[in-house]
Parts: C-alpha cells; structure tokens; sequence
C-alpha cells in the first residue's frame, strides 16, 4: 500500500505541517495488512517505497516529511517502542488503537485543508 492512496499529489502531501501529515499516517498504518507489519520499524518505514507512486524528484523530500509525521506520533505517544525489542520496532500505544479512524476514499487536493488528524481536533 502506498501513502499515495490517501494523498494523491505530491505538492499537498508537502504542503501539510507535519502534526497535519501525521493524521494521515495515522490513518495509513491502521490501515496496513498484517503482511506489511514490517512498517512498524522505524528504520524500514524510512526507506520503504509508499511514495515510489510520486515523482522521483519529489520522493525524497515526501519520505523525509513522513519521517516528521512518524516522530509526531512517537511524540504523542500513538506510535511506542514494542516491549522488550531493541531494533526499532513500533506498535500502537492503546492511545493510538483508541484512534483508529473510520477508513475514508482519498480526498481531493480541495479537501485536504480541512481536514484535521483526530489527535489534535479540540
């Protein structure tokens, strides 16, 4: 699964802040299949291709972006390191399966604004 699926343009992607960008990977790693559980590495989540659908020139700078979002939910406790591992692997804090969004069709580079990550909504 790429993150383009919920994020179909690059620039919007880049557009996002990262606590913004964050809502989505939140979305995108609920929505993962147990066969790519290897995301819940930070190291392999970092090199991975979810944004090989972008172009190249815009690819690096996406991964770096997510790599902000993903710190975003390590900093609000979503994402925490797995008891008792010591090589990068992450699950969902009960605060993050708490959030667990209602699954949405990609939204249009129009509706992106208004969206907001379910953690930071007042």
């Amino acid at each position: 699964m790429k993150i383009s699926s919920l994020i179909t343009n690059p620039d919007d992607l880049l557009a996002l802040t990262p606590e913004e960008l964050a809502g989505y990977l939140l979305e995108y790693l609920h929505l993962l299949p147990p066969s790519e559980s290897s995301l819940f590495n930070r190291y392999n989540f970092g090199i991975s291709d979810i944004v090989s659908d972008y172009p190249i020139e815009m690819a690096r700078l996406c991964q770096q972006a997510l790599m902000e979002a993903w710190s975003i939910l390590e900093r609000e406790c979503i994402l925490v390191p797995k008891a008792g591992d010591y090589n990068n692997w992450y699950v969902f804090s009960r605060r993050g399966e708490a959030l667990k969004p209602e699954p949405i069709s990609p939204l249009s580079p129009s509706a992106i604004s208004f969206r907001k990550p379910v953690f930071i909504q007042n």
